[in-house]
C-alpha cells in the first residue's frame, strides 16, 4: 500500500502490528473483524484512499495477524480485546480519534465507546458484532464449533484448498463475481498465517452458546454516546440488516447507510462506496441525531 508504514509498537509486553498513513488532525483508528481477518485483509482496498483524507490507524489485534498472540488463561478474548485497546491506543499517543469497527471490531469498538467515550468524535460500525444476540447459523453453529473433527480438520482443510475458501466467501458477498483470485489468495494467505489461530478459537468457545451471542450490546446502546453511523450490507447473512435497523433506533445519535447488494464486507465488496460514505459522514459538519 503506497504511503501506508508497517510498524509495531510494545503494549504490556505484547508485539502489536498496526498500519498507519495520512495526515489530519484527528486519527480515524480501524478495527478488523474476527476469523482469519486482519488489518491487511478487512481494509486493503480502502486503506491508502481514507489516507488522502484522514490519519489512518489500521490495527491488529493481540492474536490477529502480524500481532503477537495473548496468553488469555481460559479469558474471553472479546472482553479482553477491549479492555486491552485503551493500552495500545495510548501506546500510540492517540487521545481524541473517530473509531471505526467491522464485524467482531464493531462489537470492540462499542464496548469500548460505552467506557470511553470522551475519547472518540465519532464511530463507524460495519456489519457490527453484538448489536444483539445474533449468531449466523444459530444453534447448528455453536455444535459445529463443539464438535473437535471440526476444530482439527476443518481449518487444515481450508488451508490446503482454495476451491473450499472460495465457496466460504461467497456466503459473505452478494455478487459472486467481487470474489476474485486475489480476494482468495488474501484470504488463503490469512488462514495460513493464522496457523490453528487459538484466539479466534477461544473467542469461538466463549461467545457461542445454544442460545445465542454470550456478548449483546443491544440492552446498552441507549447509553452511547457518541455520533455514530452504522453501514450494513442489505444481504449480510452473518448478521442480518434487521439487527442494525433495531439498533439504529436505540442509539442516542445514529444514522444507518444501507449497502444494497452487499454482503458481509462492504469495504472489499463495495470499496469506492464505502470510502465515500465514511468520508462524508467524518468530515461533515453535522451529523442527523435521532431521538
Amino acid at each position: 500500500m503506497t504511503g501506508i508504514s508497517e510498524n509495531f509498537v510494545e503494549v504490556d509486553g505484547l508485539n502489536i502490528f498496526y498500519r498507519s498513513g495520512g495526515q489530519s488532525d484527528l486519527p480515524l483508528v480501524m478495527l478488523h473483524g474476527g476469523g482469519s481477518d486482519h488489518s491487511g485483509f478487512a481494509w486493503k482496498h480502502v486503506l491508502q484512499r481514507l489516507s488522502e483524507t484522514f490519519s489512518v490507524v489500521a490495527i491488529d489485534l493481540p492474536g490477529y495477524g502480524r500481532s503477537q498472540r495473548p496468553e488469555l488463561n481460559g479469558q474471553n478474548p472479546f472482553p479482553f480485546h477491549i479492555d486491552f485497546l485503551p493500552r495500545i491506543l495510548s501506546a500510540l499517543g492517540l487521545k481524541r480519534f473517530d473509531l471505526m469497527g467491522l464485524s467482531m471490531g464493531g462489537g470492540i469498538s462499542i464496548g469500548y465507546g460505552l467506557q470511553h467515550p470522551e475519547t472518540i468524535r465519532r464511530l463507524v460500525l460495519v456489519d457490527s458484532y453484538a448489536l444483539d444476540e445474533t449468531i449466523p447459523g444459530g444453534k447448528m453453529t455453536w455444535l459445529a464449533s463443539r464438535l473437535p473433527l471440526q476444530k482439527k480438520f476443518l481449518r487444515p482443510l481450508l488451508q490446503r484448498n482454495a476451491f473450499l475458501v472460495k465457496m466460504g466467501l461467497f456466503n459473505l458477498f452478494y455478487d459472486r463475481e467481487k470474489v476474485t483470485p486475489e480476494l482468495v489468495e488474501d484470504a488463503v494467505q490469512a488462514l495460513n498465517a493464522a496457523g490453528t489461530h487459538p484466539t479466534w478459537e477461544a473467542f469461538l468457545e466463549h461467545e457461542l452458546t445454544p442460545r445465542g451471542a454470550l456478548s449483546s450490546f443491544a440492552d446498552k446502546l441507549s447509553e452511547l454516546r457518541v455520533e455514530s453511523l452504522l453501514i450494513h450490507g442489505d444481504t449480510d447473512r452473518l448478521f442480518p440488516l434487521p439487527g442494525a435497523e433495531k439498533a439504529v433506533a436505540k442509539l442516542p445519535s445514529a444514522r444507518l447507510e444501507i449497502f444494497h447488494e452487499c454482503g458481509h464486507l462492504p469495504p472489499r465488496e463495495k470499496p469506492e462506496a464505502f470510502v465515500e460514505t465514511v468520508t462524508q459522514f467524518l468530515t461533515q459538519q453535522t451529523v442527523v441525531r435521532q431521538d
